[in-house]
Formats: structure tokens, sequence, C-alpha cells
């Protein structure tokens, strides 16, 4: 016919086998739609309207065969597929490819435009946002590709693009940005901000039209000191939304409704604070412990479902504590996945003003001396099994092993940022000669002048099971204290079996963290986990309300020595084994490096 088929996207699971359609126009309208296999359209247009997407386990075919594809920007295409054609969007008239965000992390992307029209990007909405992430990139066009405005990716390779084409690695944007629907960097009127950041004052209420703001004027800190910090994001922590006591202040963001990942950014550089995040009305929630002047964090809830287009974070201090809370910004993602890498940890004692590295820092790495080796796989992947060896026997569920196992690991050079080790969710970065002291790999003595690549690595996959930093001067030797010294070794804690609470809530049960008491205050609310996270991909242990209140089963892993384990489950030595290892890391090298 001539007129346009609907697609209207409803809430539940969707189509659980696959779907082809051919047709005339059709708009995409509604809600999201989820496909469980293939997912194939062929109409002259096709438009995705904003608050739907598609989402399918298999190949996701669109062709515009007579004029544009459009999609909105908080209309997400996102296929699981792992083969060379999981996602194609071809248009094959004159018409455009307006795009907004399409992730295909385990397969190939291919987006073509035959018929000389532009390839532009429609998802820097409120924050530049990455439009392309998967595993390869190809974009084929007669026309521009980002003319005036570049198209972000995210790819371990680099896409097979025209030279002419306007694209751009995200990870060069202000770091590693993922592919976060929005980063923003609270503040005031000095307007301090984090390149790659949007930046959101206290003054700026919320409301339909800008979709993003406070519930009412908030108050912020602003220092002004420029130097001196001990984090290279300056500007990203030097001000922030504040309260003190029973102060709080709410946080909108207009987002389709689904679940959502926050990572928020706390601390300040003159004062200590104590910060507490609760997400759709308390039902998730994520605080920090008490952090003294000049000590940064991060806190990230995870799997925070949505129902009515808008997240709300409350913003305050933990009950009991009368000093200041502070939050300095936030990320906001589809899935832990998205969130970008942070958590660094870096060399005690190093600096940074508004150009990076003090002077005093520089000249303190111009003068260091190899004492240990520069990184290759093979070490990597050594110390990696031996590090996942330790957690697994410090007691750890299912969906903690699964994390774990899911981590990619790279090697690079983060001497700017003054750093042995980044982490994000599924992301560690290692300098390749511990910022020039060179790395002690094995069990032996660590040189006085050599940086512990164990310690290191079993820091980061801490952050990886939802650990954040504690405050140096107060953590001691503590596994995850956020900085370290050459000839330090750490090690990884052992966690007591009890600590599953039973919370009080109507909606999802939140988690407790099985984590050494003396990190935790007395009541329930401090001994909550600081990053409340999906229990099948995440380190947490579930409470028993929220087990019960499914199938009625633990959750379970297929693989040796674990069939049987149950949230609650730890490893005793005799069931930790190479036999697991091996089987957590198959291919090793390809596990680690995604080649």
């Amino acid at each position: 016919g001539t007129g346009t088929t609907t697609l209207n996207g409803i809430s539940g699971n969707g189509i659980s086998g696959s779907l082809s359609l051919t047709t005339n126009n059709v708009q995409f309208n509604t809600a999201p739609i989820n496909v469980g296999g293939a997912m194939t359209v062929v109409a002259p247009t096709i438009n995705l309207a904003a608050n739907t997407g598609l989402t399918a386990a298999g190949d996701i075919t669109l062709t515009a065969a007579g004029g544009h594809f459009t999609q909105a920007a908080t209309a997400p295409i996102v296929s699981t597929s792992t083969t060379t054609t999981a996602i194609g969007i071809t248009v094959n008239s004159a018409g455009n490819a307006v795009l907004g965000r399409l992730t295909a992390d385990s397969g190939t992307l291919t987006i073509t435009a035959n018929g000389g029209g532009a390839m532009s990007d429609n998802n820097d909405v409120t924050a530049v946002a990455v439009n392309l992430s998967a595993k390869n990139i190809t974009l084929v066009s007669t026309g521009t590709i980002g003319a005036g405005n570049a198209i972000e990716y995210m790819s371990p390779n680099t896409p097979v693009a025209p030279a002419s084409a306007n694209i751009v690695n995200a990870s060069t944007l202000g770091g590693s940005t993922g592919t976060a629907l929005a980063r923003i960097d609270f503040g005031g009127n000095m307007n301090y901000t984090t390149p790659g950041f949007t930046h959101i004052t206290g003054s700026q209420v919320f409301n339909t039209t800008n979709g993003v703001g406070f519930a009412a004027t908030t108050t912020v800190s602003q220092a002004t000191q420029a130097t001196g910090y001990s984090v290279s994001t300056i500007n990203l922590y030097r001000d922030g939304i504040t309260g003190k006591g029973t102060g709080t202040a709410t946080f909108r963001y207009t987002v389709p409704s689904g679940n959502y990942s926050v990572r928020i950014y706390v601390g300040h550089p003159t004062m200590a604070t104590q910060t507490r995040v609760e997400a759709e009305g308390g039902g998730y929630a994520a605080q920090s412990a008490v952090l003294a002047r000049n000590v940064f964090t991060t806190l990230t809830i995870s799997n925070i479902n949505v129902s009515d287009g808008r997240l709300d974070l409350l913003l305050r201090a933990p009950t009991g504590y009368t000093g200041y809370w502070l939050v300095c910004g936030v990320d906001i993602a589809t899935s832990d996945s998205n969130l970008p890498p942070t958590a660094p940890q870096r060399l005690d004692g190093l600096t940074f003003d508004e150009f990076g590295l003090e002077q005093t820092s520089t000249e303190r790495l111009a003068a260091v001396s190899r004492a240990g080796q520069v990184l290759t796989t093979e070490l990597v992947e050594q110390a990696r099994r031996e590090a996942v060896a330790d957690w697994l026997q410090a007691g750890l569920t299912p969906g903690q092993i699964v994390a774990l196992q899911n981590t990619t690991v790279q090697i690079s050079d983060l001497n700017s940022e003054g750093a042995f080790g980044f982490a994000g969710t599924r992301l560690i970065q290692l300098d390749d000669d511990a910022l020039g002291y060179g790395w002690h790999v094995g069990s032996g003595p660590v040189p006085t002048d050599a940086v512990d690549l164990g310690t290191v690595m079993r820091h980061e996959l801490g952050h990886i099971l939802g650990l954040s930093d504690l405050d140096p001067a107060t953590a001691g030797d503590d596994l995850m204290a956020g900085t370290i010294l050459p000839g330090q070794r750490r090690a990884v804690p052992v966690l007591p079996t009890a600590g599953v609470v039973n919370l009080p809530l109507e909606n999802e049960a939140l988690t407790a963290q099985r984590w050494p008491v003396e990190l935790f205050r007395a009541s329930e609310e401090t001994r909550l986990t600081t990053a409340i996270q999906r229990d099948s991909e995440v380190p947490s242990v579930v409470a028993e309300r929220e087990l019960n209140s499914r199938s009625g089963q633990p959750e379970s892993l297929n693989l040796p020595n674990l069939h049987s384990i149950s949230d609650r489950s730890i490893l005793s030595d005799k069931e930790m084994d190479l036999n697991l290892l091996d089987t957590l890391f198959l291919d090793p090298l390809e596990n680690l490096f995604g080649f």
C-alpha cells in the first residue's frame, strides 16, 4: 500500500522469534521493541521516534529503499549478535541516514548510504554522546559523513570509512566516554567544566522543555583553588551540588522508560564529605564512606528501572552524618558496560592543576629509574589469573565470577594521569611501565623501586566487583586504598559469609555487601553496597526478598565446580583449582585483549 506501517512497542518480553517486514513507510512508535531473533525491515522510509528503539538477539537489517532513515537520540538500536552482519543500515536513495545510537559490541555494524545523501549525528542532545559502538564498524557513503558535527564511535578496531568522513574516537573525549547517554558536570556560575561533559548549574530547574535539571534551585560549592588536586580532572571535582545534615537535592533527567546505570562523582578538595544517592524514590541507592579533603571516589548504581520517562536521583547525606555531602557530576548509561572507565589507582603523592600534572610531580616521574618489567600480554594474563584466583577464594557469587570473566584488560600509557591503572565496569587499563618504575611480577618480595602488578590488578578487579576507592589516609594497607607506592603489596580481603540483609523496600531489593565490617557504620543503611548491580552480572549478595521473589531457586552458573553454588556460597580452598580457571579463560589472550 501507500500508507505507513506503525510498529508500537509494548512492555513485556516482545517477540520471541524473528520478524521480517516489507512494506511502505515504517514508523517505530510508543515504546522500544524487543525481538528474540533477527529483525529485517525493508521500506522506502524508516523512522524511529523518540523514546522508542529496537533490541534484537539476532542480526538487525534495516533498508530505506526510497527515502530517509531517521533515528531519534532516545531510540537506541542494539544487537547482541556476534556476526559480521549484526547491524546493517542501508539507504539506497538520495535520502539521509540520521543516526542516534547503534550498538553491536560483539559484532559488526555497517551503515551504507549509496544515493549521495548525508550521514549525520542526531545523538548530541544534552551532551556529546556516542553514535556507533561495535567490535567492527564500516561506513560507506557517496555523500558526506558527520559534516559539521562529528559522528562519535567506540570500537577496539579502527572503523573502515572514507578519508573525508568526520568521525571521532569517543575514547579521546574527556577520557574514555563509553557509550553513556549523558555526562553531566554539576557546578555554578564559574562554569568549571571537564571536556566531554555538559555543565548543569544548581539554578537550572527541571521542566518538560529542557528535560534536565533540579526539582528546585540547589546550593553549589565552587573551589577557587586550581592546584594541589589528587585527581587530573580537576574541573569536574572543584565544584558541585552540596548540602549539609538533612538538606537534600533532587536531580532529574528525561529518558525513555527502561533500565539504566549511573556513576556518581563525589568528594571535595578542601573539606570532608560523605554522600548518599538514592534513585527512583529510594529503591536503589549507593553511598560513600567519609572522605577526607582532596579525596575523591565514584559510586555506581545499576539496573535502575525507570517507568515514567524521568530518572530521579536524590542527593543527601547518610542518616546520622551531620557534615557536608557533595556530588560533582554523574554519568548516565543504559547498562554498566556502557559507563565510562574510571577509578584510577595512582602513585601516592602526585598532584594536578588545570593543565595536568604539576611541575613537582612531573619532575618526580622524570627522575624515576626502572626497577621492574614492561608489561607484555603474557605477564598481564599471568597476573590476571592469579588475581582472579585470589578473589574466587575470598568468596564470590556466580554473577561476580561472570563479571570477572567478561572484563577486558588493556595495556596503555597512563603517565599523563599519574595512574598505574584505571577500571570501568568491564574494562581495566594498566600503564605499560608503571609510570617508569617497572612492574614486579610474582610472589617474591617487591623491590622498593618497583610496583607490584598483582596488587594493582587485584585493586582494579575490586572495582569491577563494585568496590569504590578508599581514603588512603584512613584505609591503611587495604587493597582498595586509592593510591599506592612502589614496594607495597596488598592482599584481597577475606569476605565474611554473614551480612545478607532483608530490607523493607517496596520495589527492587537492595543488596548487602560482604566486606569487612570495619569499613562501614553500624546502621543498616551504611551496610548497603556501594554498587547495586544486576545479580546475573555483578558483585553482590542478593537480599533474600529478591531471591524468593523470582523462581525460588538461587542463581547458578553452568561451570565446573560451580553448578550448585548459591548467591551466598563461598568457594573453599579445595574447590578452587586450575581447572576452574581454565574454564573461565578458555582462550585467555582472546578473552583478555578482544582479538
